[in-house]
């Protein structure tokens, strides 16, 4: 069973879109709904299967084999960057920062935060002795990286706290097994590390960080590495399961054959220590990095997220939507940040922002690459898929609509999952709010790849 950090619960299945075939190739599966789960006319009328999409773009390489050597060189350098670290890059007074001047918000169960336990959790952060540690460490499990040390939620209005309502804002990201870390500081209690991760800073439970020496680090960085395929596997070693993996992670390359692929995979080992173990995956579940980067291929991986819920931070192990984009380009070897606003800076941008809607579309259409081209407007990402009878296809992650409601500012229809739509997803709602569909918010188009000259 999955670990999960917040509130323990069950991992729910995700829901199959009315209206997609059952075919092996996609990888699209067949799964009972969650209850806040909601349709628009969007997805019954369009495919939810993006081998339709790649279809019509044909087999073309999106990128040369030559740039895309440069762009994986990149993800490798990004990724390993923690473990080469002199020191924290983040200072004690951004740590003090994170608590704020006070209790803030609601907690899981609707109560507000008080000053007594908000302070006894800054007592506990021992901000006085940061940073205690300066070590390479790496996650040996699937870990939810927390704002601040704690399990408990904060909330922005006391609403009652769960998948219709996900939006935990302590839950900052997670972190596959497997992520090289630069671990700064350690609580008081001992139970929570603050690290830095290749994407983001934050803490992380103990028990899911193991320190990493100098042999360790030498013998997983290979040069050679593999990326996931397939969603929520077991990553099973000689003594058995020690956690899941998904799409996005990576480990180093061991051995590789018809019948599949071994990779090595951090386990704790002596005095605490990280250890190697290895682990094998059959070809459908694992391939070396990087796949060729062409439609079929992105649309094969991206029809593994299809209709999965929205996961807030990655709270449940679910994506939200820059998580989606993020993982789905990484077994190309293409690097992206961690969140929407960043990712809609990453490549060739065409500002957007004030344009009428024909003429955003127009531009899109005549611009746009389709799979590589992302499409960004203020807390959200989206990935754009071409034109499908004559309109702008994007696939994202999608919590849900602005929709007017007495007495609620911030009201929804709540979709929650992935999803193929057009840009004016959900027109046909009485109750949209004026000027809320996704082409009037429409900010930017941003093109991969990432422009790597540009980087210090």
């Amino acid at each position: 069973m999955l670990r999960f950090y917040v509130i323990p619960m069950l991992l729910c299945c995700v829901a199959l879109l009315g209206g997609c075939a059952l075919r092996e190739d996609t990888g699209l599966r067949a799964q009972p709904r969650l209850a806040h789960m909601r349709d628009v006319e969007d997805l019954r009328r369009l495919p939810q299967d993006l081998m339709v999409y790649a279809q019509q773009v044909g087999k073309t390489r999106l990128l040369s084999e030559q740039e895309q050597a440069r762009q994986d060189a990149r993800f490798d350098r990004i990724f390993f960057r923690p473990w080469q670290q002199a020191g924290p890059s983040v200072t004690a007074q951004e740590l003090a920062r994170r608590f704020g001047n006070g209790p803030q918000g609601f907690t899981e169960d609707a109560q507000p935060w008080t000053r007594e336990e908000w302070d006894r959790m800054r007592a506990n952060a021992d901000l006085a002795s940061y940073p205690r540690t300066a070590q390479a460490a790496i996650t040996i499990r699937h870990s939810s990286m927390r704002e601040l040390p704690t399990l408990r939620a904060r909330m922005v209005k006391p609403r009652a706290f769960g998948r219709d309502n996900p939006f935990d804002m302590f839950q900052y990201s997670t972190l596959f097994l497997g992520t090289p870390l630069y671990a700064a500081h350690i609580s008081a209690d001992g139970l929570w590390r603050f690290v830095e991760s290749p994407i983001a800073s934050g803490w992380l439970p103990a028990e899911d960080v193991a320190p990493a020496d100098a042999a360790f680090m030498a013998r997983y960085r290979t040069g050679r590495y593999a990326a996931i395929i397939r969603d929520d596997l077991p990553l099973t070693t000689e003594a058995g399961v020690i956690g899941r993996t998904y799409i996005g992670a990576v480990y180093p390359l061991h051995k590789e054959s018809p019948r599949g692929i071994t990779v090595l995979a951090p386990v704790r080992g002596a005095q605490q220590q990280a250890a190697i173990a290895t682990a094998d995956f059959a070809p459908d579940q694992a391939r070396a990095k990087p796949l060729p980067l062409n439609p079929a291929w992105i649309a094969r991986i991206g029809n593994q997220m299809m209709a999965q819920p929205y996961g807030w931070g990655g709270l449940y192990a679910w994506r939200d939507c820059s998580s989606t984009i993020r993982d789905l380009f990484a077994p190309f070897g293409i690097w992206l940040p961690r969140n929407s606003a960043a990712q809609g800076r990453s490549g060739s941008v065409i500002p957007l922002e004030g344009l009428e809607g024909t003429d955003k579309e127009r531009l899109i259409a005549t611009l746009g690459t389709p799979f590589m081209s992302l499409l960004w407007m203020r807390g959200h990402i989206m990935l754009y898929l071409g034109q499908y009878r004559n309109e702008s296809v994007v696939f994202h992650n999608i919590w849900g609509l602005r929709v007017v409601q007495e007495g609620d500012d911030n009201a929804r229809h709540v979709l929650g999952r992935a999803v193929a739509s057009s840009l004016r997803i959900g027109r046909e709602l009485p109750a949209l709010k004026a000027g809320a569909t996704l082409l009037e918010r429409l900010g930017a188009m941003v093109t991969l790849p990432v422009q790597i000259a540009d980087e210090p």
